[in-house]
């Protein structure tokens, strides 16, 4: 992965990996997602939903995604947050 900023805007750009071994069991190279699958995995942002799988097809829960987007956006080590609610 690499960046590039051109007129002020960053583009970012991901490569394919040079093997197609799956991270998950249930996500092969054929499948449609597998690129985008292989990074957020690479990347920390999700270690899958069981031991060694994906669950591709599962739902995902408003908090299961507000952790895919900290991570994404903060990485994945400890961040700060408030215990209390925000809303009510």
């Amino acid at each position: 992965a690499g960046s590039v900023t051109l007129a002020g805007q960053r583009y970012v750009l991901v490569q394919r990996a040079s093997t197609d071994q799956p991270f998950f069991t249930d996500v092969p190279p054929t499948h449609p997602f597998f690129d985008t699958v292989q990074l957020v995995r690479a990347a920390g942002v999700t270690s899958g939903c069981d031991t060694g799988r994906y669950c591709p097809d599962s739902t995902t829960s408003r908090g299961q995604m507000a952790v895919f987007i900290i991570r994404a956006l903060l990485g994945n080590g400890p961040f700060p947050f408030s215990p209390g609610p925000y809303f009510t």
